[in-house]
Order: structure tokens, then sequence, then C-alpha cells
């Protein structure tokens, strides 16, 4: 699949955020007494920045780089709609994973993508040539990336720090002109046919390799999407970083693969051969989705985050 690029990028997306028992709270939003209410959940917390503009932005669902002093992003799309940015300077005792886990906690959404530390690419390409926030450079180490879509919206957190200094909070709310299908795994199809390897978006192994009753779903979803693949192997690789035992790890790593695999041909088969009764779907589509536990021992680019991909061996090695 061909890179695209972007030259200039001035907008990705934001969150907002709905607090209950009495009160709400949307950070797209952001009255100044419902800021006011908000922050007595972090104390010490100042916002600096509140803006609103129309137009066509990029919302960026992948990690960032510069090459030749041209923007790279792998994913990407361009909407119009109306733009909300929030920034906010964190208490010195909160860590970035900490504000934003406490306003993912109260999201309700499709994360589409999701990166940390030098997974996310070059802090200063995020704060100076994707916001145009200086203030939200830091470490490459300390940084964080969330993007969330639903319905008419699109949002996105990132968090950055350096050692001692202060860590700021980037929230972005896209309210669309009008619906986009925002599946993250939509081109993946093309990747497998011309890479012969994808990372599933939107689906993250738990530390035991446990997934979601959503995520089986998306999963499933997605194996329909492949149903047009035939007469290859399709090997599903679990990663899982975790603090875990190798051994322990490893086994959770090959039971998170195995029940990845059966989503991914239960999918696939329903549309590949819908007329044949559902005990002999699976038995009969063309295409076999192996499981494999790599647990560990394959890390790419730094990427240390759990994660599940797409490996087609077929593709790896033709002319």
């Amino acid at each position: 699949m061909h890179t695209p690029t972007m030259r200039s990028v001035s907008a990705a997306a934001g969150a907002y955020v709905r607090a209950l028992a009495g009160w709400l709270i949307w950070l797209g939003v952001f009255a100044q007494s419902a800021v006011a209410l908000e922050l007595r959940t972090l104390p010490g917390a100042i916002e600096l920045d509140n803006a609103t503009s129309v137009g066509s932005f990029d919302f960026i669902t992948s990690a960032v780089e510069r090459r030749d002093r041209t923007l790279f992003v792998e994913r990407s799309v361009r909407v119009e709609g109306e733009r909300r940015r929030v920034l906010i300077e964190l208490p010195s005792r909160l860590s970035i994973d900490e504000a934003i886990e406490h306003y993912l906690t109260q999201l309700e959404g499709t994360t589409l993508y999701g990166c940390s530390k030098r997974a996310c690419g070059r802090s200063n390409i995020w704060a100076n040539t994707v916001f145009e926030e200086p203030r939200l450079y830091g470490s490459d180490r300390e940084q964080r990336y969330v993007a969330l879509a639903q319905p008419g919206r699109l949002l996105s957190l990132y968090a950055a720090g350096r050692g001692t200094r202060r860590a700021y909070l980037h929230i972005e709310v896209i309210e669309l002109a009008q619906e986009l299908d925002l599946d993250p795994n939509a081109a993946l199809v093309s990747q497998l046919a011309e890479l012969g390897f994808g990372v599933v978006h939107g689906v993250t192994p738990a530390a035991d390799g446990g997934l979601t009753e959503t995520d089986l779903q998306r999963l499933s979803a997605l194996g329909e999407r492949l149903s047009n693949v035939r007469a290859v192997d399709v090997y599903v690789v679990c990663h899982l970083y975790s603090d875990r035992l190798r051994d322990a790890r490893l086994k959770a790593s090959d039971d998170c693969a195995q029940a990845a695999a059966a989503a991914l041909a239960a999918g696939y088969a329903a549309v590949a051969d819908p007329e044949l009764p559902q005990e002999n779907r699976e038995r009969s589509a063309r295409a076999r989705f192996l499981s494999f536990a790599a647990g560990a021992l394959a890390p790419r680019d730094g990427n240390l985050s759990s994660r599940l991909e797409l490996v087609v061996p077929a593709r790896l090695w033709r002319d």
C-alpha cells in the first residue's frame, strides 16, 4: 500500500467527556462553568486555550513521521465540519496516561487508533506540524495519542510531557458535516494483497490475552471484508506485551490468537459460503485463518503495544 503524504496538517481530531450524576460535560464545548466542574477531579489542571473553527481537517489514525521535510501519515481522512480545540496544562503530579485514562473511561465510541511513546512518531511533529501548538512538544518517550469516532463526530486526545516540565493535554472534537465510513480496517484487504501483512486496528488484546465481545464482533466483521481472499493461509498473530513471565505470556498470546482466528473465520465463512449450513461454513472456507503466538518476541519499529496482525506468507515472497 502506498503511503499517503500531507504537506501540512492543521488538525487531527478530539474527544469529549460525558459525566453523569447530575451534571454533563462535553469537552468539545467546554463552557467555563463546566470546565471548573470537571477540573474538580483534576486538581491543579489549567485550561489554556479554547478555540472553534469551521473548514476541512485531516483526522489522523496512525503514527506520523517526516521524510525530506514532508509530513508522512500512513492513515488519515479528510473531513469537513466544525472543529473545537482545548489545551490543558496538567498538574505536575499527574502522568499523561492517568490524564488520558481519566477521560477515556468516560467516553463511548469506537477507538480508531492509539499509540504511546516512540510508536507515535516524533513529538516535535505532533506539536509543531499536526497541532501547531509548540507547548505540546515533549519527549518521544512521554507521549500518547488516541483517536475515536462517534456517530457524526470524530475525537482525539494527545498528551505529552518532558521530564520534570509541565505536561499538556490537547483535545479536539470535529462535528462532521456528513457521515463517513470510518471502519479502521477498511484498507486492510488491499494492504494484505499488496504487502502481505497488516495490523488489525480497533482491537487491543488485554494483558491476559483476552478479547472483549466488541473485539470479537469487529474481528467477525473484518472476516466478512476478507471474503474475497481465497486459497491462502492467513496467520493471525497476537503480539502481547505485559509483565507476565515468558511462558505465561506466550500461553496468553496463543489463547488470544486462537480466539481472534476463530472470530475472523466465522465472519469470513458466513459471507464466502452463505448457502451452506452454519456447521459446514468454516470447514469449507477456502482461506484458512491460522493462529500464531508471538508474545513479546516480535517488536516492530519500537512498537511495544499489544496488537493483532494478519500475515499472508504467500504474498510476502511473490515476485
